[in-house]
């Protein structure tokens, strides 16, 4: 029962089930210890992905996000919203209270490449009633992006221990328009 099927060219979203509404966690996988596991959880009637059983700080759940999409010198948008085990601090960087940070990573051949800073997202909110933290960033894309054949987000530097909630991971390009110079106004 092997099929093959060529994706959509749309590139309006470069995160493939970034919603998890589908019940499943299709194009997501796991990098770390073995120990480290992924599964669904519904969080107050929303799907989520949970990795739990975490003993490195770079135990982390992956996906090769749409390939062709990342134009250089574009502009692109990234948000996720996070659930952690223990509060973190949006403001420290004190490895016993820090939050995770999102990465993208452009692989062409054996060489990797990131992005300036190291990430493409961070923790920009406290925790909110419903336990959840919001995670957002923007970044423009290189030759390398473009290039890349194979370019990977990731979730780093999460408490060791702690279980990593994610949902709503999201990339998407950024309208070139000088209309609204405020991003969330």
């Amino acid at each position: 029962d092997v099929s093959m099927e060529l994706l959509s060219k749309d590139c309006s979203e470069l995160v493939f089930n970034g919603d998890f509404s589908n019940g499943t966690s299709a194009f997501w996988s796991k990098q770390g210890s073995l120990q480290a596991q992924l599964s669904m959880v519904n969080m107050n009637g929303n799907t989520a992905l949970r990795m739990t059983g975490r003993r490195n700080a770079q135990d982390t759940m992956t996906q090769e996000i749409r390939l062709g999409c990342l134009t250089p010198g574009e502009r692109y948008e990234v948000s996720a919203r996070v659930r952690l085990s223990r509060r973190c601090n949006t403001s420290s960087q004190a490895v016993a209270s820090r939050c995770p940070v999102m990465r993208l990573r452009s692989r062409i051949g054996a060489r990797q490449f990131g992005h300036a800073g190291n990430s493409v997202a961070q923790m920009d909110h406290d925790v909110t009633n419903d336990g959840w933290q919001t995670m957002s960033g923007f970044f423009l894309a290189t030759d390398n992006d473009e290039n890349a054949e194979r370019t990977i987000l990731s979730f780093s530097n999460a408490r060791v221990g702690d279980d990593l909630v994610v949902d709503d991971v999201s990339i998407k390009p950024v309208a070139r328009s000088c209309a609204n110079l405020f991003t969330n106004g």
